[in-house]
This record gives structure tokens, sequence and C-alpha cells, in this order.
């Protein structure tokens, strides 16, 4: 993330992340808060033990998927095929959940620390992360705010982006120097 800021002259940057995308941007906002703005975070599942990572790791089985949803596996070969191939990026991804699983780099003292205005945005049908969870956690941000959105799964593709956009625009305007100095500042 830092070389991707970097790369682009990006010094201190306004982050969203969709599910794991989150936890890396808060991860970021915790380890280089002066490179951090504000984060928005959509269906991220924040809370990892061994056993929840070895529950999500076994959704990422590639014969399951083919199975399953064989239109979900073809779009996953044509989005991850510079990756390696789809399989690939499921098996990293599924040691990246057990390593998490055994070594959570976020827990309710870290979110404690996160310095940085932070919205924490789930559906409410999400089946990945629960709304218990996303609450939990905005309430141990220092600035955290939490949204619900209705009738919303986990996957991005089934998300109404006429309601998301217009959270993030907002949320992220809050940071221009116009709408901090201005009366009309929303927190």
């Amino acid at each position: 993330m830092l070389e991707l800021l970097d790369s682009r002259r990006i010094e201190r940057a306004l982050l969203f992340g969709y599910s794991m995308g989150g936890y890396v941007a808060l991860h970021l906002a915790l380890e280089h808060p002066g490179r951090v703005a504000r984060v928005a975070t959509l269906g991220t599942k924040l809370y990892w033990d061994p056993q929840t990572a070895t529950l999500e790791a076994a959704r990422l089985d590639p014969s399951a998927i083919r199975a399953k949803v064989p239109k979900f596996a073809e779009a996953l070969a044509a989005r991850h095929k510079q990756a390696g191939g789809w399989e690939r990026v499921l098996a990293d991804t599924a040691d990246l959940l057990r390593d998490l699983g055994d070594h959570p780099l976020l827990s309710d003292m870290e979110l404690r620390r996160i310095t940085r205005p932070v919205h924490i945005v789930v559906g409410d049908r999400d089946a990945t992360v629960g709304l218990p969870e996303s609450a939990a956690a905005s309430r141990s941000l220092i600035d955290g705010m939490l949204t619900v959105l209705a009738d919303t799964p986990h996957p991005l593709e089934r998300v109404d982006l006429t309601r998301l956009v217009p959270l993030l625009v907002d949320f992220f305007l809050q940071a221009t120097p116009e709408r901090q100095a201005g009366p009309h500042t929303m927190r």
C-alpha cells in the first residue's frame, strides 16, 4: 500500500476498502497515521481467530465455486488472469486468512489506537461480517461511525451503489479544508 501511495506521490490518502481491503486500510491507518486522512470500509471482517479463519478459508475452494457458481468462477478467472490464475489467488487468500486467524493484526486495542476518522459500512444481509461485529468495532474507534445498508449482502456486485456512493462522498468530503473550516462540517 505504501509503495502504491509513494508511486502516485500521494502524501495522505482517503481510503475505501471493501472486504479485506478495509482491513488493509485500517492497518495502514494504525501503522502509518500520517499517510491516511480517513478510512471507509464495506463488508470488512475485523475480528479473526483460528476457527473463523478456517471457516472463511473453506469458502475459497475452487472446485466448490466452479460447481456451485460457475459464472462467478468465470468472472474470477477473467479478473485474476494477470495474478497467476484465480485458483492461486484463492489459495493465497486462504493462507492469508489462516495466518490472520493465528496472528490477527487488529483487535479492540489496536482499533482504539487508530486516530483517523473511520466509517464502517456493513450490509444487513452480509453473511461474512455481521452487524454486532461491525458495531463493536465502530465503538472501539476513537472517531468511528457505522452505517448499515438495508437489503445488502456481502458481494460487492450486489451492493446498491446509489446508496453507498453518496455516503462515501459525504464522508470523504469532510476531509477537505473547506468542509473542515466551514459551518457545515458534519461529524
